[in-house]
């Protein structure tokens, strides 16, 4: 399996982890922007108003706001519409955080109607790891255990994710490449994540993550955003996305089994 090779997501992970410099500031980057910083201001809101619908607990937002710690993200002031639900020193956030939040919940909640108190994961595409991070914070919160939490991605971009994560001290993390990430697997998982990722490969690799990596796991959560869906993919229940980030005529779909 070959999968399409992102060239300026593996150069940017690759100065990433080679120079600490550029590390401290890779989300300033402009070709990460492009990537996966480029979320805006409105959505972050859109973003914040959404987690209220999504849980009426208080989170811990002094733990999501590590996200941010490396890096170097733009931030922006949230005060207005966090002030009400956090009660922080500051609310200067990247958008891009915001969503990972979001999604967290999204996920969490799935989680939860799973009826499991510890579970593990694979996720692939998985940008520099921050879903992994704020996953972690929120099923730490609400008593849920993770077992294990395996990223699958391409090589460089793995080992950027490694270097991120270890940052938090977290436990139970694999970092895999995906070139040679089969014969490291175990045999069964419980939850498949993949958000922006698996509908922009080609069909020929999309068809092998379903066959070799999605059919280890119970239950699947992704967020797919090109036309078509994979027919590999069947008897799945599919939402839009909201905020809705896609196209007005093929918006992005959340599918769940």
């Amino acid at each position: 399996m070959q999968q399409v090779t992102n060239y300026t997501n593996e150069m940017v992970a690759l100065q990433a982890i080679t120079d600490e410099h550029f590390f401290n500031n890779f989300k300033r980057d402009r070709r990460f922007i492009e990537i996966l910083e480029h979320v805006s201001y409105q959505q972050g809101i859109q973003y914040i108003n959404y987690i209220q619908v999504l849980t009426s607990e208080r989170l811990l937002w002094s733990k999501f706001m590590e996200n941010d710690n490396y890096g170097n993200p733009n931030k922006s002031d949230f005060y207005d519409h966090l002030k009400y639900i956090a009660d922080l020193s500051s609310y200067n956030f990247s958008p891009t955080t915001l969503r990972y939040v979001c999604f967290g919940l999204q996920i969490f909640n799935y989680i939860e109607s799973m009826n499991i108190k510890e579970l593990s994961i694979i996720e692939v595409g998985c940008g520099y790891g921050g879903q992994c991070k704020i996953l972690f914070d929120i099923c730490s919160q609400f008593g849920i255990k993770i077992n294990k939490y395996t990223l699958i991605d391409l090589e460089n971009v793995s080992k950027l994710q490694r270097k991120y994560l270890d940052k938090f001290n977290l436990q139970n993390i694999v970092t895999l490449p995906y070139n040679d990430c089969l014969d490291k697997l175990d045999g069964k998982y419980d939850l498949f994540i993949s958000n922006y990722a698996l509908g922009e490969f080609t069909t020929d690799v999309q068809t092998f993550y379903i066959d070799n990596v999605l059919n280890r796991c119970d239950k699947y959560f992704i967020t797919w955003n090109t036309f078509p869906i994979n027919s590999k993919l069947s008897n799945y229940k599919s939402v839009e996305e909201f905020p809705q980030t896609g196209h007005k005529e093929f918006p992005n779909v959340i599918l769940t089994n």
